[in-house]
């Protein structure tokens, strides 16, 4: 559930790929903190952390990883124009 948000988000955005990984990182962080506190009551009662805390990674996920490359200065080209004198 983690990754195919940031993925999307990743492809709409034409993010780097550091970006993406920064967030995925910090949304298993979150999924991690999160299992942590509500298990083993959480799993006794019949859920499944993978569908209902992966729900909350993924929701501090993205913002994260918008605000990542919102930071980011952006470069219309990929590469500085070349001088005049270059030719």
């Amino acid at each position: 559930m983690l990754a195919p948000a940031l993925l999307a988000l990743a492809d709409a955005r034409g993010a780097s790929g550091e970006d993406l990984i920064d967030a995925y990182i910090v949304g298993l962080q979150i999924i991690g903190r999160v299992g942590q506190g509500v298990n083993p009551f959480h799993r006794s009662r019949g859920w499944h952390a993978t569908a209902t805390v992966g729900t909350v990674g993924t929701a501090a996920a993205a913002p994260a990883f918008l605000a990542l490359i919102q930071t980011k200065p952006h470069t219309p080209f990929p590469f500085p124009p070349a001088s005049p004198a270059a030719s």
